[in-house]
């Protein structure tokens, strides 16, 4: 059996092969490549608190701040781990026996690439979203097609939302698979509810790791003189964030 756990990154880059992890990863084991692969940031209370260094912290995009950040762009740009994320996701989902979805969709931009893999994989059709405007559009056609909607991230629920409602908008009856499958659950939530679908999608991730999360004016970081900013904004913003205290 291949060992996830104390694997050097590079390789897990190179030497890492997808196709002979046939049994699904653990929650532990998920983090690790994504900590390893500089994916995940987790805030400093250490530095903070005994050295004084309050450097930055994440901006979400529902607004609230928060003191981890994954960005799955930086674990899904190796093409090995991108299609070993994809296996993984597909293994739990068959679990479900939701059967094949006639389209796969991802939540733009993180999942996007992520959902392709795994239709590949599936021997089903892409479905494309595009975020344009700060909007989230759907450019296909679905019809009365079955769907699964994948995202790389779930803590509110807010993108997950958005793109299901577009969805509908466009395609009144097309047939949503009742799951979210993430990467990573990062809010701690079973499901997230829509409630103008009137259903609970049931949140499948890879990995679980809850972390702490304020509304905007009760974040106890800002009162320290940690700066929030959105850390997937800008590469620099990534950098700034993984930077600032070390």
């Amino acid at each position: 059996m291949i060992k996830i756990l104390g694997m050097a990154r590079e390789d897990i880059i190179n030497n890492l092969n997808p196709y002979r992890i046939t049994r699904i990863l653990s929650s532990e084991e998920i983090m690790y490549l994504a900590e390893t692969l500089g994916a995940f940031w987790q805030y400093d209370y250490y530095a903070a608190y005994y050295e004084k260094k309050w450097g930055y912290h994440a901006e979400l995009k529902s607004g609230k701040h928060s003191d981890a950040f994954f960005d799955s762009k930086l674990i899904l740009r190796y093409p090995n781990i991108k299609k070993l994320i994809a296996y993984q996701m597909i293994m739990r989902i068959k679990r479900l026996k939701w059967g094949v979805p006639n389209f796969i969709a991802g939540v733009p931009d993180g999942a996007t690439e992520l959902a392709r893999e795994m239709a590949g994989i599936m021997g089903t059709e892409f479905a494309e979203l595009i975020k344009k405007d700060g909007r989230i559009i759907l450019v296909s056609s679905l019809g009365h097609a079955s769907l699964l909607l994948v995202e790389d991230v779930c803590s509110a629920g807010t993108g997950f939302r958005e793109a299901v409602l577009n969805i509908r908008s466009k395609e009144p009856s097309v047939r949503l698979f009742p799951i979210e499958p993430v990467i990573l659950n990062r809010g701690g939530q079973r499901k997230i509810y829509v409630e103008e679908e009137r259903t609970d999608f049931k949140i499948v991730a890879l990995a679980i790791r809850p972390v702490r999360e304020w509304d905007l004016g009760q974040c106890p970081l800002c009162e320290k003189g940690s700066k929030a900013i959105k850390p997937k904004e800008t590469e620099e913003n990534w950098r700034l964030i993984t930077a600032s205290q070390c």
